[in-house]
């Protein structure tokens, strides 16, 4: 169980309330992702399979609108493992009811995305071959209800979920041709200077994606609640 919440929080990646910023949550939470750590590597989990992009992307960059058709398949996040946490836990109560809310965020230390195929047009350039990308500064910031109705019956929602930090791109693209290795300084340069393009497109439904995989799991058992 420790492990589904955990790998469903990374991959996809609170009426009358009190607010508590609580130590004692932030030991909770992390002595949770220390056994989920342990749990990933053994089941083979350190690596997450991402769904197939095919966007096309509007950037003006130094004064020139730039259309960037882009095609990404094969993408896999590596690293899941090295999740920590990012900020201070937050339980917001009801006092009405007894829900309570948990607010904090994580990251992952060594953030490592590969990707078989990767395809982009820019100016004259047609660019296509594999990538190799780390991540130095990320963070998936998020909000989660546990609420509990009148027959005891507890149930997770995801009030938000959103990437706020991604940027801090070390990116390699092969084979390292002339077209590449030019498509390679534009792309770095464009994600470090620009990264809200690439938060905006992982945002657009990150939260309706968690929600619907926490749907088939039990949250509730997982904290001490």
């Amino acid at each position: 169980m420790k492990l589904i919440i955990l790998f469903a929080l990374i991959s996809y990646a609170f009426g009358d309330t009190g607010l508590v910023g609580d130590s004692t949550w932030d030991e909770i939470v992390d002595q949770a992702i220390d056994a989920a750590r342990s749990d990933i590597i053994d089941n083979h989990y350190d690596i997450i399979h991402l769904p197939d992009i095919d966007e096309t992307l509007h950037q003006k960059v130094l004064g020139i609108n730039l259309t960037i058709p882009l095609k990404i398949e094969g993408a896999e996040l590596w690293n899941i493992s090295s999740v920590s946490r990012r900020e201070p836990v937050t339980i917001l109560q009801d006092d009405v009811s007894g829900n309570i809310t948990i607010l904090t965020s994580f990251g992952l230390d060594k953030f490592i995305l590969n990707c078989s195929h990767l395809h982009f047009h820019v100016f004259a350039l047609n660019v296509s071959g594999t990538m190799h990308a780390k991540c130095s500064s990320n963070e998936l910031q998020f909000s989660i209800s546990l609420i509990t109705d009148k027959q005891d019956n507890c149930k997770a929602h995801i009030n938000w979920a959103r990437i706020t930090k991604f940027q801090e791109f070390f990116l390699q693209l092969h084979p390292l041709n002339e077209a590449n290795f030019f498509a390679q300084q534009i792309l770095s340069f464009i994600l470090n200077l620009f990264p809200k393009k690439a938060i905006d497109l992982i945002n657009s439904d990150l939260t309706n994606k968690l929600n619907t995989f926490i749907n088939n799991v039990d949250v509730c058992s997982y904290l001490p609640v």
